[in-house]
């Protein structure tokens, strides 16, 4: 581990922050906008579900690739084209005619996407020490909740103001923004040289399903991220269905969920760093079951109670991932370090594209729109949420990694 200064610290973390905001802002703005979409473009629940599924499996394979041949590029640089690319194609999302250009437009974003998370979580590993993971995870971990607070309720309102195509277009020119504060803020970081093997490709990702606790890291967060994505792209659209909600109303849960959530993140990571990334994780996830089993629940109701349990819902929920991440970030060694947080961030995002699209095919819309067997979904994530548990207590981590 280089040694850096706070100053420099600080610098990385923020960068890394905004990096996150604005992958998440481009992801999770698709969900709040769900209604809009459906009506627009004629959706079912199976084919919303889809359009977040493909997002995180393009990137989840890109993510695995380019885990292994990270080191063929100097990180910055990397960091820097994927925000350009994660920029392009999100404008493109906003000048989609019709579902199959909106479908390809989210397919490429998530190839660039799936290129970020990776780079993110080497660099944090590269650049920050153990003792202070903790609290830079809850930052950049924070990008969710500053996005739901600026980002989600920006593109809501822009949206409502001058139509669906705006907040794509907004978002993606300051993506290609925040591209260039990468390239000339952030640090090089001494690169190995690699060359571009296939045969190699198979071989390390032998090497690395056959560690048995890389294997129970990546069940871990499968199920995990899973259990969330079964629920999350289909809130709004059940708030609006199911608990009568108006879709100009969104954009206040974000905004008070996320506000709440941005003290959260930076709370657990905090107690990370002094309890311990275990029994925080199980503090957490228990706590979680109740605005979900509330949230999912729910018939018609107030708009108080749906920004008090929605909010909830974003900071428990959300918040479980800051132990687990700051966890497992220390189970590989050095060496493993890239490609275990790629192979990582991928099979995350596999999880979460596959039970999201599961949860698409079974909840079902009435000829009024009012959604079906949302609670029976809600069971089902309280359920692999305590399997997670289970699993997370069996983990042994390298922790004396600094």
């Amino acid at each position: 581990m280089i040694k850096k200064t706070k100053s420099q610290v600080v610098s990385v973390t923020f960068i890394l922050t905004l990096v996150h905001f604005i992958h998440l802002v481009d992801f999770v703005v698709m969900m709040p906008l769900g209604p809009a979409l459906i009506e627009i473009f004629n959706l079912t629940p199976g084919k919303f579900s889809a359009l977040i599924s493909v997002y995180n499996i393009a990137g989840g394979v890109t993510g695995i690739v380019f885990s292994f041949y990270s080191n063929l590029f100097q990180k910055k640089y990397a960091l820097t084209f994927s925000l350009v690319g994660l920029g392009i194609c999100t404008i493109a999302t906003g000048l989609s005619t019709n579902y199959q250009s909106l479908f390809l437009s989210r397919l490429l974003t998530g190839i660039f996407g799936g290129m970020l998370n990776p780079l993110v979580f080497a660099i944090v590993a590269d650049l920050i020490p153990f003792k202070q993971r903790g609290k830079a995870m809850g930052w950049i971990m924070s990008g969710f909740s500053m996005a739901s607070v600026f980002g989600v309720p920006l593109g809501l309102w822009l949206n409502d103001q001058y139509g669906l195509s705006t907040p794509f277009i907004l978002i993606g020119s300051f993506s290609i923004i925040v591209s260039f504060v990468c390239f000339l803020s952030l640090p090089d970081i001494f690169k190995i040289p690699q060359t571009l093997n296939i045969r190699e490709l198979f071989k390390e990702m032998k090497i690395s399903f056959s560690n048995s606790q890389y294997i129970r890291c990546f069940v871990l967060i499968f199920i995990l991220s899973g259990s969330m994505f079964l629920l999350i792209p289909l809130l709004s659209p059940f708030a609006v269905s199911n608990m009568g909600m108006a879709q100009e109303d969104l954009k206040y849960m974000y905004l008070i969920g996320g506000a709440l959530t941005i003290f959260t993140a930076r709370l657990f990571g905090v107690l990370t760093d002094k309890l311990g990334a275990k029994k925080m994780f199980n503090i957490i996830c228990i706590m979680s079951f109740i605005p979900i089993l509330l949230f999912t629940s729910s018939g018609k109701t107030s708009f108080v109670n749906y920004i008090i349990v929605g909010s909830f819902f974003m900071s428990f929920v959300s918040g479980r991932m800051i132990p687990i991440m700051t966890y497992v970030s220390a189970v590989p060694n050095k060496k493993d370090r890239n490609r275990f947080m790629g192979l990582l961030n991928s099979i995350r995002g596999f999880g979460s594209a596959l039970f999201a699209y599961f949860s698409g095919l079974f909840v079902t819309a009435t000829p009024t729109g009012e959604l079906l067997h949302f609670d029976i979904v809600g069971i089902a994530a309280i359920l692999i949420s305590l399997a997670a548990i289970w699993l997370f207590n069996s983990l042994n981590s390298r922790e004396t990694i600094v």
